[in-house]
């Protein structure tokens, strides 16, 4: 590992930038509260994604039930029975 630090500066900046994050408490609690927003937002996210789905599977129902009975009256219509 201190041969990769010597050889690379970006190691050295990596591990500099972690070290001073961790030992950060007011970074951490930035972090950890961006975090659990980022987790609320996708469970937002998720929730109407599938209330979406639910009605957009609704609206194709009855859709097909409008094209069903359309078809069904065009059917009686040719054949004599309206």
């Amino acid at each position: 590992m201190s041969q990769l630090l010597k050889e690379d500066t970006i190691f050295e900046k990596a591990i500099n930038k972690y070290n001073y994050f961790t030992d950060n408490e007011d970074l951490l609690n930035e972090y950890d509260r961006r975090e659990a927003y980022l987790v609320y937002q996708a469970s937002l996210m998720r929730g109407s994604r599938e209330e979406g789905r639910e009605e957009g599977r609704l609206e194709g129902i009855k859709e097909g039930i409008k094209e069903r009975n359309y078809s069904i009256a065009k059917s009686l219509k040719s054949s004599g029975l309206d």
